[in-house]
C-alpha cells in the first residue's frame, strides 16, 4: 500500500511476494520474500511512502518494529543501518526509477 512507512516488518514464518508499480501503472511481481526476510525498511529508512506490495502466499506470522524503535537501535548499532542501505543500492533493481533518474540528469 502506499501509505506512510512508520515500521519495518520481519517474516518469521511463511512466504510473501513482493509487486511494484511500473511506469504503465501496472502491478509487477519483483521476488519472494521468505522466513528471516524483512520490508518495509525503504520507507523508514529513506522516510517516504511504500513503493511495494507485499501478499502473504498463505498464512504468513509478521513482526513489527516501529520507526521510533528502529531509529533507537540503530543509535546504537550504526552498522545495521549501513547494512540495510548497502542492500537497498545493491539488490533493488527499480526500472521505472531507474529510467526516470536518467531522464531527470537529461533535462
Amino acid at each position: 500500500q502506499n501509505s506512510s512507512s512508520e515500521e519495518i516488518f520481519f517474516l518469521s514464518r511463511g512466504e510473501c511476494d513482493v509487486f511494484v508499480t511500473d511506469q504503465t501503472a501496472t502491478q509487477k511481481f519483483v521476488t519472494v520474500l521468505k522466513t528471516g526476510n524483512y520490508f518495509g525498511e525503504v520507507g523508514v529508512l529513506k522516510d517516504c511512502k511504500r513503493t511495494a506490495t507485499v501478499l502473504s502466499k498463505s498464512y504468513s506470522t509478521c513482526a513489527e518494529l516501529s520507526k521510533s524503535y528502529f531509529n533507537s537501535i540503530i543509535a546504537t548499532f550504526p552498522f545495521i543501518k549501513e547494512s540495510m542501505e548497502h542492500r537497498m543500492k545493491n539488490h533493488y533493481n527499480d526500472r521505472w526509477k531507474s529510467f526516470t533518474k536518467r531522464t531527470l540528469r537529461n533535462i
